[in-house]
């Protein structure tokens, strides 16, 4: 591989790179499709658009009105709506 331009601009290829380790010390901007075939972990993210399964180490909002915490439990407001039943145990407050 041989790279095609070295000027203030940065360095430049038409060939694919290959690179065992790579620290960004200030931005990184992708213009095409990023793919992950490991872990991706990264913090204070505001928006997350993912297909797939999603874990998280603490509070998932979603949306504007639901919050599921680590321990199961699951916040909402507003109206929720069942379809097939729902199950309830002693401690149900309807107001």
């Amino acid at each position: 591989m041989a790279f095609t331009k070295i000027n203030a601009a940065g360095i430049g290829t038409t060939e694919r790179v290959t690179v065992d380790g790579l620290t960004v010390i200030n931005n990184l901007s992708v213009g095409g499709t990023v793919s992950i075939a490991g872990t991706l972990t990264y913090e204070d993210v505001t928006n997350v658009d993912a297909v797939g399964i999603i874990t998280a180490r603490s509070n998932i909002l979603v949306g504007s009105g639901i919050t599921l915490s680590p321990d199961g439990d699951v916040f909402t407001v507003g109206v929720g709506t069942f379809s097939g039943g729902a199950t309830f145990d002693s401690n149900v407050n309807v107001s």
